[in-house]
Protein backbone atom coordinates (compact mmCIF):
# COMPACT_ATOMS: atom_id res chain seq x y z
CA UNK A 1 0.00 0.00 0.00
CA UNK A 2 1.32 3.09 -1.13
CA UNK A 3 1.72 6.31 1.08
CA UNK A 4 -0.79 8.17 -0.22
CA UNK A 5 -3.63 5.14 0.14
CA UNK A 6 -2.57 4.88 3.89
CA UNK A 7 -3.30 8.73 4.55
CA UNK A 8 -6.63 8.35 2.49
CA UNK A 9 -7.75 5.46 4.53
CA UNK A 10 -7.24 7.16 7.61
CA UNK A 11 -9.19 9.76 6.61
CA UNK A 12 -11.72 8.01 5.84
CA UNK A 13 -11.77 5.95 9.18
CA UNK A 14 -11.84 9.20 11.27
CA UNK A 15 -14.64 10.70 8.99
CA UNK A 16 -17.05 7.84 9.50
CA UNK A 17 -15.74 6.31 12.79
CA UNK A 18 -13.90 8.73 14.65
CA UNK A 19 -14.85 9.56 18.01
CA UNK A 20 -16.33 13.16 17.45
CA UNK A 21 -19.44 11.44 15.50
CA UNK A 22 -20.10 10.07 19.40
CA UNK A 23 -19.80 12.96 21.53
CA UNK A 24 -23.44 14.15 21.76
CA UNK A 25 -26.59 13.27 20.49
CA UNK A 26 -25.93 15.46 17.10
CA UNK A 27 -22.44 16.49 16.47
CA UNK A 28 -20.66 19.92 15.53
CA UNK A 29 -18.06 21.18 13.46
CA UNK A 30 -16.23 21.54 16.55
CA UNK A 31 -16.28 18.70 17.61
CA UNK A 32 -14.94 17.71 14.35
CA UNK A 33 -12.34 20.33 14.28
CA UNK A 34 -10.74 19.46 17.76
CA UNK A 35 -10.39 15.71 16.85
CA UNK A 36 -9.10 16.47 13.44
CA UNK A 37 -6.28 18.58 14.81
CA UNK A 38 -5.25 15.75 17.11
CA UNK A 39 -4.90 13.28 14.18
CA UNK A 40 -3.61 15.61 11.95
CA UNK A 41 -0.34 15.09 14.88
CA UNK A 42 0.42 11.38 13.44
CA UNK A 43 0.98 13.01 10.05
CA UNK A 44 4.56 15.23 10.56
CA UNK A 45 4.95 16.45 7.12
CA UNK A 46 2.57 19.01 5.66
CA UNK A 47 2.12 17.18 2.26
CA UNK A 48 0.85 13.97 4.26
CA UNK A 49 -1.29 16.46 6.37
CA UNK A 50 -2.96 17.74 3.14
CA UNK A 51 -3.46 14.83 1.52
CA UNK A 52 -5.74 13.82 4.75
CA UNK A 53 -7.55 16.85 4.62
CA UNK A 54 -8.24 17.13 0.90
CA UNK A 55 -10.00 13.63 1.40
CA UNK A 56 -11.57 14.73 4.35
CA UNK A 57 -13.25 17.77 2.55
CA UNK A 58 -14.27 15.40 -0.88
CA UNK A 59 -15.95 13.21 1.94
CA UNK A 60 -17.83 16.23 3.55
CA UNK A 61 -18.63 17.17 0.33
CA UNK A 62 -20.37 13.60 -1.00
CA UNK A 63 -22.32 14.60 2.26
CA UNK A 64 -23.40 17.64 2.15
CA UNK A 65 -24.67 16.87 -1.68
CA UNK A 66 -26.72 13.81 -1.06
CA UNK A 67 -28.22 15.90 2.22
CA UNK A 68 -29.27 19.17 0.33
CA UNK A 69 -31.34 16.37 -1.97
CA UNK A 70 -33.83 15.64 0.54
CA UNK A 71 -32.88 18.60 2.94
CA UNK A 72 -36.75 20.46 4.04
CA UNK A 73 -34.82 23.81 4.29
CA UNK A 74 -32.54 23.60 1.07
CA UNK A 75 -33.86 26.59 0.07
CA UNK A 76 -32.25 27.90 3.20
CA UNK A 77 -29.20 25.11 4.18
CA UNK A 78 -27.20 26.83 6.39
CA UNK A 79 -30.53 26.66 8.76
CA UNK A 80 -30.22 22.82 8.83
CA UNK A 81 -28.19 21.69 11.42
CA UNK A 82 -27.16 18.94 9.08
CA UNK A 83 -26.13 20.78 6.22
CA UNK A 84 -24.58 23.95 8.71
CA UNK A 85 -22.06 20.67 10.55
CA UNK A 86 -21.03 19.93 6.63
CA UNK A 87 -20.71 23.76 5.66
CA UNK A 88 -18.26 24.51 8.91
CA UNK A 89 -16.16 21.49 8.84
CA UNK A 90 -15.29 21.97 5.47
CA UNK A 91 -14.27 25.69 6.32
CA UNK A 92 -12.43 24.80 8.93
CA UNK A 93 -10.60 21.68 7.10
CA UNK A 94 -9.73 24.50 4.37
CA UNK A 95 -8.45 27.00 6.96
CA UNK A 96 -5.97 24.31 8.07
CA UNK A 97 -4.86 23.80 4.49
CA UNK A 98 -4.55 27.39 4.11
CA UNK A 99 -2.13 28.06 6.75
CA UNK A 100 -0.19 25.30 5.93
CA UNK A 101 0.26 27.31 2.36
CA UNK A 102 1.14 30.20 4.07
CA UNK A 103 4.38 28.55 6.00
CA UNK A 104 5.71 28.09 2.01
CA UNK A 105 6.86 30.26 -0.43
CA UNK A 106 6.04 29.87 -3.91
CA UNK A 107 8.88 30.83 -6.31
CA UNK A 108 8.17 31.75 -9.81
CA UNK A 109 10.81 29.72 -11.66
CA UNK A 110 10.42 32.04 -14.72
CA UNK A 111 12.01 34.54 -12.61
CA UNK A 112 15.09 35.98 -14.25
CA UNK A 113 18.18 36.89 -11.62
CA UNK A 114 20.25 37.95 -14.06
CA UNK A 115 17.89 40.50 -15.30
CA UNK A 116 18.48 44.14 -13.73
CA UNK A 117 15.34 45.22 -11.86
CA UNK A 118 12.90 47.07 -13.05
CA UNK A 119 12.23 50.99 -12.05
CA UNK A 120 8.95 49.70 -10.71
CA UNK A 121 10.51 47.35 -8.26
CA UNK A 122 13.47 49.50 -7.60
CA UNK A 123 10.65 52.00 -6.08
CA UNK A 124 8.83 49.36 -3.93
CA UNK A 125 12.30 48.72 -2.41
CA UNK A 126 12.90 52.08 -1.68
CA UNK A 127 9.00 52.73 -0.02
CA UNK A 128 10.40 49.83 2.20
CA UNK A 129 13.32 51.55 3.17
CA UNK A 130 11.11 54.65 3.79
CA UNK A 131 9.39 52.75 6.38
CA UNK A 132 6.06 52.24 3.94
CA UNK A 133 4.82 48.19 3.83
CA UNK A 134 4.59 46.41 0.81
CA UNK A 135 1.15 44.04 0.58
CA UNK A 136 0.67 41.71 -1.82
CA UNK A 137 -1.83 41.11 -3.89
CA UNK A 138 -3.03 38.68 -6.82
CA UNK A 139 -2.92 41.40 -9.28
CA UNK A 140 0.78 43.14 -7.29
CA UNK A 141 3.39 42.98 -10.31
CA UNK A 142 4.61 39.68 -10.48
CA UNK A 143 8.87 40.81 -10.22
CA UNK A 144 8.22 43.35 -7.05
CA UNK A 145 6.57 40.34 -5.60
CA UNK A 146 8.75 38.08 -6.20
CA UNK A 147 12.40 40.06 -5.14
CA UNK A 148 10.04 40.87 -1.67
CA UNK A 149 9.26 37.06 -1.10
CA UNK A 150 13.05 36.17 -1.78
CA UNK A 151 13.92 39.33 0.54
CA UNK A 152 11.51 37.82 3.26
CA UNK A 153 12.90 34.22 2.99
CA UNK A 154 16.26 35.89 3.60
CA UNK A 155 14.90 37.34 7.09
CA UNK A 156 15.69 40.54 5.85
CA UNK A 157 11.84 41.22 5.57
CA UNK A 158 9.38 40.26 7.79
CA UNK A 159 5.94 39.62 7.14
CA UNK A 160 2.47 39.70 8.63
CA UNK A 161 -0.04 38.09 6.65
CA UNK A 162 -0.04 39.46 3.34
CA UNK A 163 1.99 42.76 4.37
CA UNK A 164 5.71 42.80 4.16
CA UNK A 165 8.25 45.62 6.09
CA UNK A 166 11.85 45.87 6.78
CA UNK A 167 13.23 46.37 10.43
CA UNK A 168 15.79 49.58 10.01
CA UNK A 169 18.97 47.29 10.91
CA UNK A 170 18.52 45.43 8.13
CA UNK A 171 18.25 48.52 5.45
CA UNK A 172 21.45 48.13 4.17
CA UNK A 173 20.56 45.20 2.44
CA UNK A 174 17.72 46.85 0.46
CA UNK A 175 20.36 49.63 -0.35
CA UNK A 176 22.20 47.45 -1.43
CA UNK A 177 20.19 45.28 -3.52
CA UNK A 178 19.34 49.23 -4.88
CA UNK A 179 22.92 49.29 -5.73
CA UNK A 180 23.31 46.26 -7.51
CA UNK A 181 19.94 46.38 -9.33
CA UNK A 182 19.97 42.93 -10.13
CA UNK A 183 18.41 39.87 -7.77
CA UNK A 184 21.95 37.34 -8.47
CA UNK A 185 24.64 39.99 -7.58
CA UNK A 186 22.72 40.84 -5.02
CA UNK A 187 22.81 36.83 -4.20
CA UNK A 188 26.31 36.78 -5.14
CA UNK A 189 27.15 39.83 -2.36
CA UNK A 190 25.59 37.97 0.45
CA UNK A 191 27.43 34.76 -0.32
CA UNK A 192 31.44 36.22 -0.64
CA UNK A 193 30.86 38.83 1.81
CA UNK A 194 33.64 38.49 4.34
CA UNK A 195 32.95 39.94 7.39
CA UNK A 196 29.94 37.95 8.77
CA UNK A 197 29.59 34.84 10.99
CA UNK A 198 25.88 35.00 10.05
CA UNK A 199 24.36 32.39 7.53
CA UNK A 200 21.44 31.17 6.64
CA UNK A 201 20.22 27.30 5.76
CA UNK A 202 18.99 26.58 2.03
CA UNK A 203 16.28 24.04 1.83
CA UNK A 204 14.46 23.66 -0.97
CA UNK A 205 11.23 21.51 -1.48
CA UNK A 206 9.44 20.96 -4.65
CA UNK A 207 5.66 21.01 -4.09
CA UNK A 208 2.91 18.87 -6.32
CA UNK A 209 1.06 22.41 -6.82
CA UNK A 210 1.83 24.77 -10.01
CA UNK A 211 4.60 26.56 -9.60
CA UNK A 212 8.03 26.30 -7.75
CA UNK A 213 7.21 25.78 -3.77
CA UNK A 214 10.45 26.94 -1.84
CA UNK A 215 11.24 26.93 2.42
CA UNK A 216 14.32 29.10 1.44
CA UNK A 217 17.15 30.79 3.38
CA UNK A 218 19.55 31.37 1.34
CA UNK A 219 23.63 32.01 2.77
CA UNK A 220 23.13 35.53 3.79
CA UNK A 221 26.63 36.48 3.55
CA UNK A 222 28.50 38.23 5.82
CA UNK A 223 27.72 40.84 8.14
CA UNK A 224 29.81 43.33 9.91
CA UNK A 225 29.87 42.43 13.72
CA UNK A 226 32.51 43.78 15.75
CA UNK A 227 33.69 41.25 18.23
CA UNK A 228 35.71 42.18 20.88
CA UNK A 229 37.86 39.99 23.02
CA UNK A 230 38.95 39.59 26.46
CA UNK A 231 42.12 37.38 26.31
CA UNK A 232 43.70 37.07 30.07
CA UNK A 233 47.93 37.31 29.55
CA UNK A 234 49.46 34.49 31.69
CA UNK A 235 51.81 37.38 33.22
CA UNK A 236 48.84 39.04 34.50
CA UNK A 237 47.24 35.95 36.06
CA UNK A 238 50.52 35.03 38.28
CA UNK A 239 50.66 38.33 39.37
CA UNK A 240 47.27 37.83 41.09
CA UNK A 241 48.65 34.46 41.98
CA UNK A 242 51.39 36.10 43.78
CA UNK A 243 49.82 39.27 45.35
CA UNK A 244 47.01 36.42 47.07
CA UNK A 245 49.85 34.25 48.29
CA UNK A 246 52.08 37.50 49.97
CA UNK A 247 48.48 38.92 51.34
CA UNK A 248 47.70 35.24 52.93
CA UNK A 249 51.08 34.93 54.53
CA UNK A 250 51.15 38.91 55.80
CA UNK A 251 47.93 38.08 57.51
CA UNK A 252 49.69 34.70 58.92
CA UNK A 253 52.57 36.47 60.51
CA UNK A 254 50.60 39.53 61.38
CA UNK A 255 48.84 36.79 63.63
CA UNK A 256 51.80 35.12 65.18
CA UNK A 257 52.79 38.61 66.04
CA UNK A 258 49.58 39.59 67.55
CA UNK A 259 49.08 36.29 69.83
CA UNK A 260 53.09 36.45 70.51
CA UNK A 261 52.19 40.34 72.02
CA UNK A 262 48.87 38.92 73.90
CA UNK A 263 50.57 36.14 75.78
CA UNK A 264 54.15 38.33 76.63
CA UNK A 265 52.12 41.27 77.87
CA UNK A 266 50.13 38.19 80.46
Amino acid sequence: MMKEDIIISEARRFYNYGDWKNSRVFPTAQDLIDELKMELRNHLDDDSKKVYLNELIRLIDIDAQKHLKACKKKDNPLECLEYSLYAKSKYYASQIIESINERHVFFNKQFNADKNLSDETLEAIKELIRGEPYRLFKCSPQESSEVVKRLNTLGILSKEKHVFSVHHRDIKYLKKLIELKSWKSFNDYLNTKEESSQSFNTTYKISNSSGFQVNHAEDRGSINVPITKVQSSSGVSWLNKMFWWISIIGIIIASIIGLYQLFNHK
